[in-house]
């Protein structure tokens, strides 16, 4: 490691060693025998990574390069006790925050769900997380990034030290003068309805009664104040809708309310490309899947991203035969749905060792699938991917006896 780099991070001077990497970026060249450099803590407890993200917007390159060298380094706190979420909230740095919330995204696998919903529930000093920042300072679109990722990780109920929750914010929100910010402060109403309304899907509540009994009503309230808002979301190509979120949290009962409202909802990929039923079965709210298909069977067929229908998905991630069985049975013409690999659930049942799940897709098709139907057995099981492989290959090439013998 450079010895001025070396120097500067033993007296914690996080500034000089931002100096030298905007001096020489080839000092980066070699740091990944020093990972932990990033996490030498300067005044007030301020870290490389949180000195960058306050100019964040305009290094992401350098910042992609911290998280690689130390992945770490995201759980580190200030003497604030705020992550380098927060302080791209504060500092008003959204293409940072934006890339951080997709870096812990890409990177879920490689971190525990505990460390996951640390980093995105942390409270700062006042108690604040950074989704009571995100709807103090009205960012539509960080609320709605934030609550995509569901009850296991964020809090839609936490308190501050104020004893105030999201909702308890966006009831008292003002207009902000950014240059005097506080999370506190009583000033004019803005419009933050649609911020309203994603905290009411997510089973938002206040922190004196910490009940969502009355979510339907404050949603029908909004709807008094603006009757267009629903449109207006519906308008948008890619986004986190009502019944996304609702989806994400399991909250059943406003989820079927935008049912009957939005079903065009239902249909909708957010920028992550998932449509509210993935969005349930990621998050393992099976009773709300079963009540979606209710209403519409075909939701079985919806493609995500890279064409991952909710049978691709539940096959791939978890094996739940009783919820397999109830998606063939509303919808027998998923079988035939393929991924943008030309993979069909059976590939995928090989692929990630789901024999169980493949042994009843084959024992299903033997029994509903016939010459006459617009599949049969022998299409399906002899459907080869992009690259020219039916299951039988695939269950040879790996040695999965007991899959082969099925065939």
């Amino acid at each position: 490691m450079d010895e001025r780099m070396k120097q500067a991070a033993e007296r914690g001077d996080i500034n000089a060693m931002y100096q030298l990497i905007e001096e020489e970026e080839n000092l980066l060249d070699n740091i990944d025998h020093a990972p932990n450099l990033f996490r030498v803590f300067g005044n007030e407890l301020i870290t490389l990574l949180h000195y960058v993200v306050a100019i964040g917007d305009q290094h992401i390159d350098l910042l992609e390069k911290f998280l690689l060298v130390c992945p770490d380094s995201i759980r580190d706190v200030t003497g604030r006790k705020e992550t380098a979420l927060h302080i791209a909230l504060k500092k008003e740095q959204l293409k940072a925050f934006k890339f951080l919330v997709g870096w812990l995204g890409r990177n879920f696998l490689k971190n525990s769900l505990s460390n996951v919903k640390e980093v995105l529930d942390q409270k700062d000093d006042e108690g604040n997380t950074v989704l009571h920042i995100a709807v103090s300072k009205n960012l539509n679109q960080v609320v709605s990034h934030l609550l995509a990722w569901g009850f296991q990780f964020v809090d839609v109920n936490s308190t501050n030290s104020k004893r105030k929750t999201a909702w308890d914010i966006s009831q008292g929100q003002t207009q902000v003068d950014n240059t005097a910010w506080d999370i506190s402060q009583e000033q004019t109403q803005v419009d933050n309805r649609e911020i309203k309304l994603m905290l009411l899907s997510a089973g938002a509540s206040s922190g004196s009664s910490l009940s969502s009994d009355n979510n339907i009503d404050e949603f029908y309230n909004l709807i008094g104040e603006d009757e267009k808002l629903l449109e207006h979301i519906d308008e948008l190509p890619f986004f986190n809708t009502p019944l996304h979120i609702a989806a994400s949290y399991g909250n059943i009962r406003f989820a079927l309310e935008m049912m009957s409202l939005k079903p065009s909802f239902a249909r909708k990929l957010n920028q992550n490309g998932f449509s509210p039923i993935h969005l349930a079965l990621r998050n393992k709210h099976k009773v709300l899947v079963r009540k979606l298909l209710q209403i519409d069977g075909d939701l079985v067929r919806v493609k995500g991203r890279e064409c991952l229908t909710p049978l691709h998905y539940m096959v791939e991630s978890f094996e739940d035969l009783a919820l397999l069985e109830l998606f063939l049975e509303v919808c027998p013409d998923s079988i035939t749905d393929v991924t943008v690999e030309n993979k069909t659930a059976l590939h995928i049942a090989l692929k990630y060792d789901k024999l169980k799940a493949f042994k009843l897709i084959v024992e299903w098709l033997a029994i509903n699938c016939s010459e006459n139907d617009q599949f049969n057995e022998r299409k399906v099981l002899g459907w080869r991917d992009n690259e020219g492989n039916t299951v039988l290959h695939i269950a040879v090439s790996e040695k999965k006896t007991q899959a082969s013998s099925l065939h």
